[in-house]
């Protein structure tokens, strides 16, 4: 949450990015044993099947085109804030867990986490060029 919220600080993300990760981490958190990954992120960059609809209807395009750039940009900042995290993490993951072995586990997952997301956006860039 610490990531998020200086990231936020140095106007390197978002107020409502910031807030959005905050709050799916605060939720992870309270479920102990759960791992805060993609699975908590993705639905803010796929297009959301209202936006698609409203594409469809006459007139509307513009309006559905307008909410579709900012949601994926929402998406974007959301996975780019992710991203930020993951780095800072693996930088001190085996100075803030003890167990070698645990601490190569969760390595193991920031990187697969950061690799998926990074993916992501790879895809919503050549899909939805600005």
């Amino acid at each position: 949450k610490c990531s998020f919220w200086k990231q936020y600080e140095k106007g390197s993300l978002a107020y409502h990015a910031a807030s959005t990760l905050i709050h799916n981490v605060n939720g992870i958190v309270a479920q102990s044993g759960r791992f805060f990954g993609i699975q908590n992120l993705q639905r803010h960059w796929a297009a959301p099947t209202w936006i698609r609809k409203l594409h469809d209807v006459r007139g509307l395009q513009s309006i559905a085109q307008q909410a579709l750039v900012w949601h994926f940009s929402f998406g974007y900042a959301i996975a780019l804030g992710f991203v930020t995290c993951a780095e800072e993490i693996s930088q001190v993951c085996h100075q803030l867990i003890e167990d070698h072995e645990v601490a190569l586990v969760v390595l193991r997952k920031i990187r697969a986490a950061k690799a998926t997301v990074m993916r992501h956006l790879q895809e919503i860039a050549l899909q939805h060029p600005a």
